[in-house]
């Protein structure tokens, strides 16, 4: 399993370097698992494969810019967060999470990422003083 995680991420990173377009913008919302069967149709079982790596995916995806929106909203919530370490152990994990697990088949980390904007929200809304109406 490891092994092929670790190949999946080689061959989207040889994909997401292909050209400087690919490299800013990436290949496109979903368009992964075709870039990657494009690139080395000899190591990926067909183009509906998903790369395991979230981040790479992202980069593939996305390119460096989306990439780099991944990291500020991730910087955003630490931000925020910054006074509750408890939140910042499950943004941790959601993290560490993303780097083995990515694609469909793992959506656990979709729902686990709503519950956290859910709680920040929640938590903020409660930070802030009453409105008092006269």
């Amino acid at each position: 399993s490891t092994n092929i995680r670790l190949s999946l991420s080689q061959v989207a990173l040889e994909a997401w370097s292909r050209d400087t377009a690919t490299l800013i913008a990436g290949v496109g919302t979903g368009g992964a698992g075709v870039a990657m069967y494009q690139t080395a149709p000899e190591r990926i079982a067909g183009p509906r494969e998903i790369v395991q790596n979230e981040y790479i995916e992202q980069l593939l995806e996305g390119g460096i810019i989306k990439l780099g929106l991944f990291v500020v909203v991730v910087t955003t919530m630490f931000i925020v967060t910054c006074s509750q370490k408890w939140l910042w152990a499950m943004i941790i994990a959601c993290l560490v999470q993303l780097a083995f697990f990515s694609g469909y088949p793992n959506a656990l980390h979709i729902y686990l990422m709503l519950m956290i904007v859910t709680v920040i929200t929640l938590r903020h809304d409660q930070s802030k003083p009453a409105k008092q109406y006269s």
